[in-house]
């Protein structure tokens, strides 16, 4: 695991804020 929380949240965040 060498992802950093932001490109998660950014994921996430797209997927309900698109």
């Amino acid at each position: 695991m060498g992802i950093p929380h932001q490109w998660i949240l950014a994921l996430h965040y797209n997927e309900h804020n698109n």
